[in-house]
């Protein structure tokens, strides 16, 4: 959902709705038809909602048959919740509920956020600058889709960073850093900088750009990722 990764229908159909073990987590969530162009595997404008039900059928909010479109510019994919509108979110949100169907993971009441006016024009977000979190909380971003920056002298990493589809990246400085094979050396870790933009040869932030670049889906879950890391 987050990497707004794509699959054409017939790939959906073969490795997702019709395979055993992931059938029971597609039937939970609620899914998006896209319109791509060039073939793309990620992005794309979302044309209609609908999910899965148990025997393989696909539904739309209304819980009636959905036919599922077909052709090169058509993709599938989760969609996110500010993809959602507002009433397509109560209705799949009370079909699921009436079905006693529990998501996967937080999609249609996902929390969201957004940049302040203020923020857009920067290249830096600081509104977490200064902050102490425990080392063990900043390794979990990896299961958040974030990476461990280049180990520097000493095996130190002092930054952290989360691709986003564009070839762009999101970079998050620490203080003291992470000592690779110790990571028991410093148990707090001052949150420092977060930048965006392109990334050098070594995966650290080359060019900042202005966060106003930031899409709104990426800069809802950075800043969702890093209130959870505070909180």
């Amino acid at each position: 959902m987050c990497a707004r990764r794509r699959w054409s229908p017939a790939l959906y159909r073969a490795f997702l709705v019709e395979h055993p073990l992931l059938r029971h987590l597609v039937q939970r969530l609620v899914w998006g038809v896209y319109a791509v162009s060039d073939g793309q595997s990620h992005g794309g404008t979302l044309q209609a909602c609908f999910r899965v039900a148990e025997d393989g059928s696909f539904t739309d909010a209304n819980d009636d048959p959905f036919d599922l479109p077909e052709g090169e510019a058509v993709r599938i994919g989760v969609p996110h919740a500010l993809e959602l509108s507002a009433a397509d979110a109560a209705a799949f949100g009370q079909v699921l509920a009436d079905y006693e169907l529990l998501q996967p993971f937080a999609q249609i009441g996902r929390d969201t956020y957004t940049l302040r006016a203020d923020e857009h024009p920067q290249d830096k977000l600081l509104r977490w600058k200064g902050a102490k979190v425990p080392t063990g909380r900043v390794l979990g971003l990896v299961n958040k889709g974030w990476r461990r920056g280049m180990a520097q002298d000493g095996g130190g990493i002092w930054y952290f960073t989360k691709p986003l589809a564009n070839g762009k990246v999101i970079e998050l400085l620490l203080d003291p850093g992470i000592i690779v094979g110790m990571v028991n050396e410093y148990p707090e870790q001052e949150l420092g900088d977060v930048q965006f933009g392109s990334p050098g040869a070594w995966g650290d932030m080359q060019q900042a750009d202005p966060l106003s670049a930031l899409d709104p889906i990426a800069a809802s879950e950075l800043i969702r990722d890093l209130e959870a890391l505070r909180a």
